[in-house]
């Protein structure tokens, strides 16, 4: 991810919006058009997209020194720091419901597909439990096939959940600021927005939706070990030669999780790698975090190589660079 401070759960964003109403204080300096607000800092607990930065506050006032009430330019000011924070909470939503949502479609189809391939398989294993006094590899291989099955349905069920819970966060209709130039609509809009924000992140919906891969992970290990015991028992090559396949499948699943451990510049990424990573790299620092760790490798290894990355930057901006993209003839 794209960030500059990861160790905080949330994005910073610091607007009060009290600034807005009138109140018994005075100011060293009036507000300014020239004023602008500082970037800031934001850190999300998706770690494989970049999202646009929210804004900061800048440090005028909104009201008038010289008085109690509103002006022109005070209500411009208000406004226009409202409707920067309208739009860039727009983007970031877009763009991260925009994840979850593809995430959890691909989650539904798979379990659709994978339940439906474990079906027959099951209907063909039950009769050996319908034997008196069933032998012991009849009941492993019924009992993680339907563990797998039900694994994959409420995978299915949580996918829909998931969905329906990020419907129920959607202000959007709300923070549309070019279609709310009154202050107090436009404020309450964003108050709504934020305290929905905080709520998110405090209930860590980012770490829930991620569950559901576990989930498919989980239900394909307990397939493949029914699958292989089946075999084992009805033909043992067939047995051995799957086994030996899951193997390698499996030794290749632990090395692109894994391999982003050893270097940050590893493609290999995914909620569970990078999970992983900042385990392994807070524990070598003897303080185990769950995450932040890996940007902020990431971002010392970038400032290590500069020199390498601005000759490639310049390089691939000519026009000859430009029409091989990605290096291919």
């Amino acid at each position: 991810m794209i960030f500059t401070d990861t160790r905080h759960t949330a994005l910073t964003v610091t607007m009060s919006l009290q600034h807005c109403m009138p109140q018994n204080l005075s100011y060293s300096r009036p507000p300014t058009i020239e004023d602008k607000p500082r970037p800031s800092d934001i850190a999300v607990d998706t770690p494989d997209v970049a999202l646009p930065p929210q804004p900061q506050v800048p440090d005028y006032p909104c009201q008038s020194e010289d008085n109690h009430h509103f002006t022109d330019q005070d209500v411009y000011l208000c406004l226009d720091r409202l409707k920067l924070y309208a739009r860039t909470a727009h983007l970031y939503d877009k763009a991260r419901f925009e994840l979850w949502h593809k995430r959890l479609d691909l989650q539904l189809l798979f379990a659709g597909i994978f339940s439906a391939i474990i079906l027959p398989l099951i209907a063909e294993t039950y009769s050996f439990l319908s034997e008196p006094g069933p032998p012991a590899y009849a009941i492993r291989i019924n009992a993680f096939l339907a563990i797998s099955l039900v694994i994959s349905i409420m995978t299915a069920v949580f996918s829909l959940h998931c969905k329906q819970w990020m419907d129920g966060y959607d202000v959007d209709l709300l923070l549309r600021s070019e279609a709310a130039d009154d202050l107090e609509t436009l404020a309450h809009a964003c108050r709504i927005h934020q305290y929905r924000f905080q709520a998110l992140v405090r209930y860590r919906f980012p770490s829930i939706v991620g569950m559901g891969a576990m989930l498919i992970y989980t239900s394909i290990a307990c397939f493949s070990i029914a699958l292989v015991d089946f075999f084992w028992h009805l033909y043992r090559p067939i047995g051995i030669m799957l086994a030996g396949l899951i193997g390698v499948i499996l030794s290749l699943h632990i090395f692109t999780s894994l391999q982003p451990c050893l270097s940050s510049a590893s493609p290999f990424k995914s909620p569970l790698s990078y999970l992983l990573v900042n385990l392994w790299l807070g524990a070598l620092d003897g303080q185990p975090v769950m995450k932040g760790k890996s940007e902020q490798r990431e971002n010392i290894d970038v400032e290590g190589m500069k020199r390498h990355l601005d000759g490639a930057i310049a390089h691939w901006s000519t026009s000859d660079a430009l029409q091989r993209p990605m290096g291919y003839p």
